[in-house]
């Protein structure tokens, strides 16, 4: 039989036993409420909208970089807008020597998160796709672990193994920036040699570039120039004022040298007419003249602001004829075999592409 004091001490030790596991069971049922919480919610889901600004439309896609930010978290996180429990937009630009991402990332609702800036140094912006990608996906499920998840196939892996036609990498696929883009240029220069003297002309060119061929980007080029005027002196104190004017086609190869400068090399056929237009003194033999040049034309374009450009260019022209121009039997002008035309001027990239 038990002493009153051990009795005592049995009973203090039967009620701490009992309350540490009253407060241990409390501890685990909340533990268990918010676990079961947290699996009870649903995933966020978000939409993603990704613009390209002009000069980045060699950037990934919309598309390729919900595929990749999905096959980085494992599952897909990507619906419309309307059941989107965030918003995620985007947008793309060159920046220095490099490209820059600005991302805005809104709840429903219209709450805004905050905006984030990411930098890219390199003239490849398709290098920016996989880090772009891990920071979207990280700002969907800030919890996840990507950087185990890099290789895990994407959601439509195994469709696409089972459709030779839907390919399996971003590598393999056609990508929908390489649509064509136009760009418009009007300079303002001079000619040497193919005309009398130095004389003012006025240039307009149209480029159908083809981004989409990285390795040797390629353009249709369209241009038409004309030197208004340009005069023949002669010695008794004649004269005769000419007018050149032609327009040609051709095709041009144009890298990007940097992420604002983008130079191109043309080669061009132009049909064109020379005219007499004027006259002192002398009775031009021949009043009108077909011309036809060979055109080489270098190019060199750089980006000013959104789609404002900037270039100046070179021409190196193979005059087709070269016979003297003539008046009252005297030889007033004969043409060089070969011109050049120096323009400088301001573009503008229609970006038809983006």
């Amino acid at each position: 039989m038990l002493c009153p004091r051990e009795a005592r001490l049995v009973r203090r030790s039967a009620g701490e036993r009992r309350g540490w596991a009253l407060a241990l069971a409390i501890t685990l049922a909340v533990v268990g409420e918010r676990a079961l919480a947290r699996a009870d919610a649903p995933p966020d889901t978000a939409s993603l909208g990704w613009s390209r600004l002009p000069g980045a439309e060699g950037c990934a896609t919309s598309i390729e970089l919900g595929e990749r930010m999905e096959a980085i978290l494992g599952h897909r996180v990507l619906v419309a807008a309307p059941e989107a429990s965030m918003a995620i937009e985007g947008r793309i630009e060159p920046s220095g020597a490099g490209f820059r991402a600005t991302i805005v990332v809104s709840r429903r609702g219209g709450e805004r998160e905050g905006e984030r800036v990411f930098s890219h140094e390199g003239p490849d912006c398709r290098d920016a796709t996989e880090p772009l990608a891990l920071v979207l996906a990280l700002l969907v499920d800030p919890e996840a672990s990507p950087l185990e998840r890099r290789e895990a196939p994407h959601p439509l892996a195994s469709r696409a193994q089972r459709s030779p036609s839907v390919p399996t990498s971003i590598d393999d696929a056609s990508d929908p920036h390489d649509a064509p883009r136009l760009v418009l240029d009007l300079g303002a220069g001079v000619s040497l040699l193919a005309t009398p003297f130095v004389a003012p002309v006025g240039r307009i060119t149209l480029h159908l570039v083809f981004p989409g061929l990285r390795a040797f980007p390629l353009a249709i080029i369209a241009t038409g120039w004309t030197a208004p005027f340009s005069r023949a002196e002669a010695p008794d104190g004649g004269a005769l004022d000419l007018l050149l004017a032609a327009g040609g086609l051709g095709v041009c190869w144009m890298p990007r040298i940097e992420a604002w400068l983008e130079g191109s090399i043309c080669l061009l056929a132009d049909v064109g007419a020379a005219l007499v237009v004027g006259t002192r003194a002398l009775v031009p033999d021949e009043r009108e003249r077909v011309l036809v040049f060979g055109d080489v034309l270098f190019a060199l374009r750089a980006r000013l602001a959104e789609a404002w450009t900037a270039h100046l260019a070179l021409s190196l022209l193979g005059v087709g004829r070269q016979e003297p121009w003539t008046a009252m039997g005297e030889t007033r002008f004969r043409p060089e075999p070969l011109g050049v035309l120096v323009t400088l001027g301001l573009g503008f990239d229609v970006g038809i592409g983006r």
